[in-house]
């Protein structure tokens, strides 16, 4: 049986968030080629980290039980 848990859902959901504010961060610091790779590379992070937010909205609806 598998534990989901709400609080951890949020915590990954928050690292994921910070994940891309740090590579959008880096990505500000190379030249325009770079950049652009690490801008898209944050996007997975965020798509990430919403998936992870969802995932605590509906494990504290209780849509999964």
């Amino acid at each position: 049986m598998v534990y989901r848990s709400v609080g951890l859902y949020r915590v990954l959901g928050v690292l994921g968030l910070v994940a891309t504010l740090l590579v959008v961060w880096l990505g500000w610091q190379f030249e325009v080629a770079i950049r652009n790779a690490l801008l898209i590379v944050s996007l997975f992070f965020l798509v990430i980290a919403c998936m992870y937010f969802h995932l605590g909205n509906e494990e504290a609806r209780g849509a999964f039980l």
